[in-house]
């Protein structure tokens, strides 16, 4: 498995994971944050087992809920100047990562959201 930023390992899938970190911020963080400042999520959804903290499968399944409607959010993404969903701006940076990597395209350029 290829990587740039996640240490390449058997099974890990490292450039996923680094794609990931570009988005991790504007997607997941920010809805996080607002799950808990509105007490959409509590302490009581989640529980501390053998040192893990999990979501219980009702929270969990409210949460990926969430998050995919995070995804239909639109945007304008920068670099190709049009309202795109999240959803969509993962897929094109996915096939820009993949360009880069072909050579097809000279350098990365992260997708940013001001």
């Amino acid at each position: 498995m290829v990587g740039v930023f996640h240490t390449i390992d058997f099974g890990r899938p490292s450039l996923a994971l680094d794609l990931e970190e570009e988005f991790r911020p504007i997607i997941v963080d920010l809805l996080v944050l607002r799950l808990l400042r509105q007490q959409l999520l509590t302490p009581g959804d989640f529980s501390v087992q053998a040192g893990r903290c999990t979501l219980s499968d009702d929270a969990r399944r409210f949460f990926i809920a969430q998050y995919e409607e995070r995804l239909t959010v639109q945007v304008r993404h920068p670099a190709w100047q049009q309202q795109l969903t999240y959803r969509q701006c993962l897929q094109r940076q996915a096939e820009h990562l993949a360009r880069c990597i072909l050579g097809r395209d000279a350098a990365y350029t992260p997708l940013l959201i001001g």
